[in-house]
């Protein structure tokens, strides 16, 4: 099923006025449509209003990807949900390079295949796995929320309890004999500082050999404390696994904050996207 022409006629006149640049469109209420749509040069299904109207969803992280990532790029999209990332990423890498698709939750990863599946897209393999600090099985909850389930139950508006299996970023990729990766994308609600945990060899590796390693990360002060972990502490171990932090501004620019000024962002914000760059 195509876009009904009125759909399509309100994008033409948004783009020809610019109206994407109002305020306006960042308040529209979450709506999904039910038809795939056209987003950043991929057809997707479901798709929320906002993001349709955008044009993007997170507006300035999809800018900073198009910058950052490069054709033949390896890229793990770490919490994939339906797709959105994986499939810009793709576009992205060409080719020559591949992308990674994590996504525990059942209904997420059945929208992913489709939306893959709906481009016709052959560099992506979805890895259908929690991932985190341990290799093996692990309690995993299926939000009613769409997008916010996760291995902590974070999410009030209820859900269930699933056993999943799991897996860590270093055994993943030594499963696969991976020896480099370019870039990231982390949103699994909470469980950050545990995924950081389970790739500490990659990112070891990558700094030992001066190679590009870079991603970005959702910081949610909020959902850290609910898996039990501190943000100041959270910042501090990305530090010290040798990265520098930027905030990312709407239009993908990025700017260096102290660790207290990122916190209180995405305090004020609910969450914010960090970009995380491995010192050489």
């Amino acid at each position: 099923m195509t876009e009904p022409i009125l759909f399509r006629v309100i994008i033409l006149i948004k783009r020809f006025l610019r109206l994407d640049k109002l305020p306006f469109f960042s308040t529209i209420p979450y709506m999904s449509i039910p038809f795939p749509v056209t987003i950043q040069g991929s057809r997707m299904k479901p798709v929320g209003l906002r993001r349709y109207l955008l044009g993007a969803h997170e507006p300035g992280t999809t800018a900073l990807c198009k910058r950052i990532i490069r054709p033949g790029d390896m890229v793990l999209d770490l919490g994939a949900e339906l797709g959105y990332f994986s499939l810009l990423f793709s576009r992205l890498v060409g080719k020559e390079g591949r992308v990674f698709s994590f996504e525990a939750d059942p209904f997420c990863i059945e929208k992913l295949r489709n939306n893959i599946s709906r481009n016709g897209y052959t560099n992506i393999t979805v890895v259908d796995k929690a991932v985190g600090v341990e290799s093996g099985k692990t309690r995993f909850f299926v939000a009613k929320d769409k997008g916010t389930s996760s291995i902590f139950y974070p999410n009030e508006l209820g859900g269930e309890w699933v056993d999943v299996e799991s897996t860590t970023v270093d055994d993943f990729l030594d499963s696969r004999h991976i020896k480099i990766i370019d870039f990231f994308k982390m949103d699994v609600e909470g469980a950050e500082s545990g995924v950081f945990e389970g790739m500490r060899h990659t990112i070891a590796v990558a700094r030992r050999d001066h190679r590009k390693l870079c991603g970005v990360v959702e910081l949610s002060p909020r959902l850290l404390r609910a898996a039990g972990v501190s943000p100041e502490i959270f910042l501090e171990n990305l530090k010290n696994y040798g990265f520098e932090l930027f905030f990312i501004n709407s239009s993908g620019g990025i700017a260096e904050l102290s660790e207290a000024e990122l916190i209180q962002m995405a305090i004020k914000e609910k969450h914010i996207n960090i970009f995380c760059d491995l010192c050489a």
